[in-house]
């Protein structure tokens, strides 16, 4: 009878183990993804107590702006891993600059089509002058958020 309770109350925590374990990792990759593409909360405030198109023009580039330095920094800390004088490191860093160049392509293309063909056609632009001032600068800001999580968790993995 006590071997059959100990067995009983060791399977109980087994599965209570195994229960947190997958809790543990569901909420490690919910964090994550909700930190990839996520914007600060500056410049949701930003958004929020403004209310001109100069202003939110002004929030966007803000926001771009930090979302580059989080991502300079994730860069340094990232290139830093493959520091290593064996052939391995040294292809890994290049494998890892050149698809950092043909990102920046991309996140520069990215987003194009909020803004208007030419100057002076916002009004007449696929979004208007709130797709320009408002969704293009969260859309870029988003790519490089997304980025910078992806470095920082490159760095997170190797450490």
């Amino acid at each position: 009878m006590a071997a059959l309770e100990h067995k009983s109350a060791t399977n109980v925590v087994g599965r209570l183990t195994a229960y947190a374990f997958s809790l543990a990792i569901f909420v490690a990759l919910d964090l994550h993804a909700a930190k990839a593409g996520e914007l600060t909360k500056e410049y949701t405030d930003c958004i929020n107590r403004t209310s001109s198109n100069s202003d939110w023009d002004d929030c966007g580039v803000a926001e771009i702006n930090r979302q580059e330095a989080r991502l300079n920094s994730a860069w340094q800390k990232a290139l830093l891993l493959f520091d290593g004088t064996d052939q391995t490191s040294r292809d890994a860093k290049a494998s890892l600059i050149e698809e950092e160049r043909l990102w920046i392509k991309w996140k520069d293309a990215a987003c194009k089509f909020y803004y208007p063909s030419k100057p002076g056609d916002a009004s007449e632009g696929w979004a208007g002058r709130e797709g320009e001032v408002l969704h293009a600068p969260g859309c870029k800001a988003a790519i490089i958020s997304e980025r910078a999580t992806f470095l920082e968790d490159l760095v997170i993995d190797r450490q």
